[in-house]
């Protein structure tokens, strides 16, 4: 079966170039290879400065790669004369982790989720304010809030709002860089129940990127660990956790409460 997202060899170099000063390159991503099946969700872990946020940007096209390929749906979209911009824009979203610095504070909350419906010129006005509507209510908020500014949210419900604005397009595929990241419990067990509810009904494929494996292990098919811009080690969810072979794996899985399972979605 053809991934829906295939990235083979990928890799970022960023020199750190000062009128004063040249500093070493810092290799950020060496080689990477990942596929993401369509309704799969694959959890990237690891620690900060890993790579995983780069890996994120270049994917959605804010950073350039300097090799390798991202293949979408079958298409190279690092090929010469590839239609990369529309398959980023529509159907490849990335919901980033600090939702109060993602929105523009000076838009409503209507606004900010018909924003990527402007961009790509879709449908009409009355149109677009009906789905804005109906993607508020899908994400469990009020459709009475759309006037509502960003700080008028919680911290959870500014990332619900996030959510609706990455799903407005109806992508396919959706990158959530540290979304649950400072979050408090409940509201971490709400999002990830929204997100498998959403992926059951829009068929989504998720990239989940996280430092935290406990969160990790509640909503991946697959789990790779990321390590010095290399991905170090993949597995089935179930094979990960029974059998893990790389040393930093090894770490992680250490690092976790022992009293947690994670035989099923959702389990803890």
């Amino acid at each position: 079966m053809t991934p829906l997202i295939e990235v083979r060899g990928l890799r970022k170099v960023y020199t750190r170039t000062h009128w004063w000063q040249k500093r070493p390159a810092f290799l950020a991503l060496d080689n990477v290879d990942l596929a993401i099946q369509s309704g799969q969700t694959m959890a990237l872990v690891g620690e900060s400065g890993s790579g995983k946020t780069t890996l994120a940007m270049c994917l959605v096209g804010l950073e350039p790669p300097d090799a390798g390929e991202v293949w979408f749906e079958g298409k190279n979209l690092l090929a010469p004369g590839a239609d990369k911009e529309s398959k980023v824009g529509s159907e490849i979203q990335l919901v980033f982790q600090d939702s109060a610095g993602a929105l523009n504070p000076r838009m409503s909350a209507a606004q900010i989720i018909e924003e990527p419906l402007l961009i790509c010129r879709r449908g009409i006005s009355n149109e677009r304010s009906e789905l804005v509507l109906e993607m508020m209510d899908q994400v469990g908020l009020s459709p009475k809030w759309k006037d509502r500014l960003p700080h008028q949210f919680s911290g959870g419900q500014r990332q619900r709002l996030a959510i609706a604005r990455a799903l407005v397009l109806k992508p396919k595929l959706v990158i959530l860089d540290e979304a649950l990241t400072g979050l408090d419990l409940s509201i971490q067990g709400q999002i990830i129940n929204l997100l498998l509810d959403l992926q059951a009904l829009e068929g989504l494929s998720y990239l989940y990127i996280s430092h935290n494996l406990e969160l990790a292990a509640q909503v991946a098919d697959e789990i790779g660990v990321m390590y010095q811009g290399r991905i170090v080690e993949r597995a089935s969810r179930s094979e990960f956790f029974s059998h893990p072979h790389h040393p930093h794996t090894q770490a992680l899985l250490a690092s976790m409460p022992p009293r947690l399972t994670y035989s099923a979605h959702g389990g803890g």
